[in-house]
């Protein structure tokens, strides 16, 4: 996304994305230059992972007063996208200029987009109203997955989900969970919200202990686990194969305690990944139930963060993308 920036004085300003959603490129360019055409001196400065912002980007320029500049934010990666947020300020503090239709910018304060970056793929999705829930996530891979997708969400915490979920206004819940439950009868509440014909994806650590949520999920924990590999069983299912390719995924980390369970499909229920290179009923992985409605991951998201087939987005973001998809288009 390039923005069209006046300088309002001539001083040093810093731009940056401190406060972004996602891992982000930040670049400025002298829109007097003709850099379209390649004409002119084109970028001024680019940056990567700020030191003092971690993912997130920041330059500065010794600007002229009254002089046209571009700046431009991207994400690191195809899949690093979604709201972000850009600040322009002088770099000594002090009233900033504007950007295109001549805002002014409060100091220090980010301007919030919304707007997600264009990953080029086509998802098939259309907007829901999305409740995520990932309070002690380490990576995010359920925002990562919704960003990807360019959906909107709204991002929930330990001690808002349960009225959050109750309110009504959310057809899918996706929960990034592997460590702190949400307060009060959460479990009660998942169970109430597929009754009710609620779409939710949801990877957990202490699913054994979740009784209710085994009829609700049509999941049946076999055995506990330790982090282990995870195999497609069905490369033709859309779970494994659209938007987004997923590969057997046997790159990861042990970064918890309890790491998942092993699972039996119930009911109606089916598989399409498990712990074992082929089928087994008694160690499925990705557990599909109540006609596409439910998805339930037998593994923790945070422990998996490699891009094994190269396609540049990672393979566990790939997955709960193409799992999103799938439960937004069940009836």
């Amino acid at each position: 996304m390039g923005h069209l920036w006046t300088a309002p004085t001539t001083e040093c300003y810093e731009f940056h994305t401190n406060g972004s959603d996602f891992d982000t490129l930040i670049g400025l360019y002298d829109a007097v230059d003709e850099v379209c055409s390649g004409v002119g001196i084109g970028e001024l400065a680019c940056d990567d992972d700020d030191p003092d912002f971690g993912l997130r980007s920041r330059v500065t320029w010794e600007v002229e007063e009254g002089h046209q500049y571009i700046v431009v934010v991207d994400g690191y990666s195809s899949w690093s996208s979604g709201p972000y947020d850009l600040t322009i300020m002088p770099c000594d503090g002090g009233d900033t200029g504007t950007i295109d239709t001549g805002t002014p910018l409060d100091t220090g304060e980010p301007i919030d987009t919304g707007e997600p970056v264009d990953t080029g793929t086509d998802t098939g999705v259309v907007d829901a109203n999305v409740l995520l829930y990932d309070h002690n996530s380490s990576f995010h891979t359920g925002s990562e997955a919704l960003d990807l997708l360019g959906l909107t969400y709204t991002t929930s915490n330990s001690t808002d989900f349960v009225s959050l979920l109750e309110s009504g206004d959310y057809d899918i819940a996706v929960l990034d969970h592997p460590s702190t439950d949400p307060a009060g009868a959460w479990e009660d509440a998942l169970v109430t919200f597929v009754a009710g014909g609620g779409k939710v994806v949801h990877g957990y650590w202490r699913y054994e202990s979740m009784t209710g949520l085994h009829a609700a999920y049509e999941c049946t924990p076999m055995a506990d686990i330790d982090t282990q590999p995870i195999y497609v069983w069905d490369d033709t299912h859309d779970v494994m194969s659209s938007p987004y390719t997923v590969p057997d995924m046997t790159e990861f980390d042990d970064r918890w305690g309890d790491n998942g369970d092993e699972l039996q499909p119930t009911g109606s229920a089916y598989a399409v990944a498990g712990f074992s290179l082929t089928e087994d009923e008694n160690r499925a992985a990705v557990c599909i139930g109540n006609s596409g409605r439910t998805i339930y991951d037998g593994f923790l998201w945070d422990d998996f963060t490699a891009d094994e087939n190269g396609d540049g987005v990672v393979d566990m973001v790939a997955l709960v993308a193409n799992e999103i998809v799938y439960v937004a288009s069940a009836d």
